[in-house]
């Protein structure tokens, strides 16, 4: 059975900037008014840092990443409001 979310998917470098999306990542943001990040060309070359605005969030998504490159898994899930809706719980 197909969930009813996206799975959105990066991939990123040695230097944390984005190399690649996936479809549902696109689709997700052009569906979502994402504006440039609706399309590869607005996202893949930045920083992964730049998406993130809350300090301590970003503190948490660098911890994810360091345990990734140590060759942990690394997964969650999480809400991704768009700026006009707030969706609900999983």
């Amino acid at each position: 059975m197909k969930s009813r979310f996206p799975t959105i998917r990066y991939w990123i470098d040695a230097h944390d900037r984005v190399v690649r999306v996936n479809e549902d990542w696109a689709r997700f943001a052009a569906e979502n008014d994402g504006g440039p990040l609706g399309t590869a060309v607005g996202t893949v070359g930045r920083v992964l840092w730049s998406f993130i605005d809350d300090p301590t969030l970003c503190n948490l998504y660098r911890e994810m990443v360091l345990l990734a490159r140590s060759g942990q898994p690394v997964g969650f899930s999480f809400r991704c409001d768009a700026p006009r809706f707030r969706r609900a719980g999983f």
